[in-house]
C-alpha cells in the first residue's frame, strides 16, 4: 500500500510559487511511489490545471477531520509549501506532538512581521524536515529560525521547459501576438509579482532616466499590490509600459532583449531560469539566490546594491 503525501498548500490566487507547486504536482509525481493528496483553502484557480487529488478545507467537515488523522498518523506525511504559522495549528501540534511533517520554504519567511516570525518560529520546530529552495534560505532559516543544519535540505526549483507551457483561455491563446515587439527597438522587461521586495522601484527610475532614449522600451508584466503606486510612479513615461498578468512567462521572455530582475530580496529567483531557457541575457541584484544562477559576467550581471530601498 502506498504511503500518504499531504501536501498544504494555499491555491486560490495565482502566483509564481503555486504555479510552480502545480507544474511538479502535474509533471513530476506521475510515477511516484506515494499518493498524493493536496489539501488547500479557498476556491481552486482553475488554471493551474490540477484537476484531480484536491480537498477544500473549508467545505467540509469531513475532509478537516481527515486532515487531523494526516498531521498525527504514521503513515503520513504532511508537507507544508510556504505556508506561514496558524496559531490554531500550533495549539494543535502542542496538545498532539507528530514527527512526520515537513516544511518548504519558498519565501514567506524572508518578510515575516515580528508577530507572525514568533509563530513562525514555533511552527518550523515542529517539522521533522525542512526543504529549502537555495543556500541562501537555508542559511536564513538556520540562522533567524534556529532549525538545525542537519534538518535542512536544499531542493532547488525546477521549471517546466517551454514546449510543457501552454495557454489556457481565450483571452490569453494570443500572447505571442500580443508581445511582438518592433524589431529596431530594444526591449527591455520585467516579469513578476509586483511587491516591495521585487525592487521594481529602481527599474522605473532607470527608465525615467532614459527617457531621451527613444531606443528603447521597458515592459513590466504581472500584478500585485503595489500596482497602482508602480503606476502613479511612472506617470508620465512614454518608454514604459505595463502589461498586466502574464500566464505564459516564456511567451513574454521570447520578445525580450533583456531582463532586469531588481530584487531587494529574493529566495532564488525561478525567472532566471526561465531566462536561460529564452537564452534571454539578465542583469540582476546581488542579492540571496539570485548569485545561485546567475554567473556574473556569462549568463548575465550582477549588481551591488548600493542605495537604501526607497518606496514610491
Amino acid at each position: 500500500m502506498k504511503q500518504t503525501v499531504i501536501h498544504r498548500v494555499p491555491l486560490a490566487s495565482l502566483g509564481g510559487v503555486q504555479k510552480m507547486f502545480a507544474d511538479y504536482y502535474r509533471f513530476g509525481i506521475a510515477d511516484s511511489r506515494y499518493r498524493h493528496r493536496i489539501l488547500t483553502s479557498g476556491r481552486v484557480d482553475p488554471r493551474y490545471g490540477i484537476t484531480s487529488g484536491v480537498r477544500n478545507l473549508d467545505r467540509s467537515p469531513w475532509t478537516k477531520a481527515t486532515y487531523l488523522y494526516h498531521l498525527w498518523s504514521r503513515s503520513s506525511i504532511v508537507h507544508f509549501y510556504n505556508n506561514g504559522a496558524s496559531p490554531k495549528l500550533l495549539r494543535l501540534l502542542e496538545r498532539f506532538p507528530t514527527s512526520r511533517l515537513v516544511g518548504h520554504e519558498h519565501g514567506i519567511a524572508w518578510n515575516l512581521p515580528a508577530t507572525t516570525a514568533a509563530h513562525y518560529r514555533q511552527m518550523v520546530a515542529a517539522m521533522a524536515a525542512f526543504l529549502v529552495n537555495s543556500e541562501a534560505a537555508a542559511c536564513l532559516i538556520r540562522e533567524k529560525f534556529g532549525v538545525p543544519a542537519q534538518a535542512i535540505e536544499v531542493v532547488l526549483n525546477g521549471v517546466p521547459e517551454p514546449e510543457r507551457v501552454t495557454n489556457t483561455g481565450t483571452e490569453e491563446n494570443d500572447e505571442e501576438q500580443r508581445f511582438r515587439r518592433d524589431p529596431r527597438r530594444l526591449r527591455v522587461g520585467f516579469i513578476g509579482r509586483l511587491d516591495t521586495p521585487k525592487g521594481i522601484p529602481a527599474l522605473i527610475e532607470a527608465g525615467r532616466r532614459l527617457a531621451g532614449d527613444r531606443q528603447i522600451d521597458i515592459h513590466i508584466a504581472g500584478n500585485g499590490p503595489m500596482e497602482a503606486a508602480l503606476r502613479q510612479q511612472a506617470e508620465g513615461l512614454t518608454n514604459l509600459r505595463f502589461v498586466g498578468r502574464v500566464i505564459n512567462p516564456y511567451a513574454f521572455l521570447r520578445s525580450l532583449d533583456l531582463l532586469v530582475v531588481p530584487s531587494v530580496r529574493e529566495p532564488l529567483g525561478n525567472v532566471c531560469l526561465e531566462a536561460g531557457y529564452c537564452r534571454l541575457p539578465v542583469i540582476a541584484s546581488r542579492v540571496d539566490g539570485l548569485a545561485e544562477i546567475i554567473v556574473d559576467g556569462e549568463s548575465g550581471r550582477l549588481l551591488p546594491p548600493t542605495r537604501p530601498l526607497t518606496l514610491p
